[in-house]
C-alpha cells in the first residue's frame, strides 16, 4: 500500500515548477498519484531554503510514491542537501544518477560524502566523472569540494591542480558569480601553500570580478601585501 498523503501538503496552489518538469512526473508517476506529487515538489520548491526539513517531508512522500520521476529524485536530493541530510543526499543522489544517466548533481554528493569523513579518493571519484556537459557552477563546487578537502589533508598545491580544470572552463564562461567564488578559494589556497603572487593574483581577479567586496578580499590582499 502507498504511503499516505502528508496532511500538511498544500493544494491547490499556483504553480511555480518548469512545465518540462510537470510534464516528466505526468509521465513517471502512477496516475493516482501524480497531481499530489506536482503539488509536493510544488511546495517544497516554495519553502526549500527557508524551511528544507519540512520540504524534505514532502518530497520524501513524493520520491516514495514516484520514485521513477528524476524530477522527485533531483528535488529531494537538493533539499536533503539544504536540509544537511548526508544519509539522504548519498541514497537519492545515486538514485537520480542510475534513472538519469546524469553527473549533474555529483558536486552535491561529492559534498555529503566529506561531511560523513568519507575518504578523499571516495568523492574525487565523483567529481571526476563530472564532464563539460555539466552546469559550470556544478562543476566548479564540485572542484570546490575535492580541492578544500585536500588543502585540509594538508596538501593546498594539491587543491590548486584540482581547481584549475574549473579555472579552464570558466575562461570560456562569461563572467559571473561563480568566477568570483572559485578565484577567492584558488587565492586562499595559494595563500595556504605559501605562493604569495599567485595568490595575490587570484584574489585580485575575484574582487575586480565583483566589483565589491563579498567576503575579506581587501583584507587578505593586505595581509599578502598587496598594493
Amino acid at each position: 500500500m502507498a504511503p499516505a498523503r502528508p496532511a500538511d501538503l498544500p493544494l491547490g496552489r499556483e504553480l511555480v515548477l518548469p512545465r518540462a518538469v510537470q510534464r516528466e512526473i505526468e509521465r513517471t508517476a502512477p496516475k493516482a498519484v501524480a497531481a499530489d506529487v506536482i503539488a509536493a515538489v510544488n511546495a517544497a520548491a516554495e519553502i526549500a531554503e527557508q524551511d528544507p526539513a519540512r520540504a524534505l517531508t514532502w518530497l520524501r512522500w513524493a520520491r516514495d510514491v514516484a520514485g521513477r520521476s528524476v524530477s522527485v529524485l533531483e528535488a529531494t536530493a537538493i533539499t536533503a542537501y539544504l536540509a544537511e541530510d548526508w544519509s539522504e543526499v548519498v541514497r537519492t543522489v545515486r538514485a537520480y544518477r542510475r534513472l538519469a544517466g546524469r553527473e549533474d548533481q555529483n558536486h552535491i554528493l561529492a559534498d555529503a560524502l566529506r561531511a560523513q569523513g568519507r575518504p578523499i579518493s571516495e568523492f574525487a571519484e565523483v567529481v571526476e566523472a563530472m564532464d563539460d556537459n555539466v552546469p559550470v557552477e556544478n562543476l566548479a563546487e564540485g572542484r570546490i569540494v575535492w580541492a578544500a578537502a585536500l588543502a585540509d589533508a594538508g596538501d593546498p598545491r594539491a587543491g590548486l591542480v584540482v581547481l584549475q580544470t574549473a579555472i579552464d572552463r570558466l575562461e570560456r564562461e562569461e563572467p559571473g558569480e561563480t568566477h568570483v567564488r572559485v578565484w577567492y578559494v584558488a587565492g586562499d589556497l595559494a595563500a595556504r601553500a605559501e605562493i604569495t603572487s599567485r595568490a595575490i593574483d587570484h584574489f585580485q581577479r575575484a574582487l575586480d570580478l565583483a566589483g565589491e567586496d563579498p567576503w575579506d578580499i581587501r583584507d587578505r590582499l593586505r595581509a599578502l601585501g598587496a598594493s
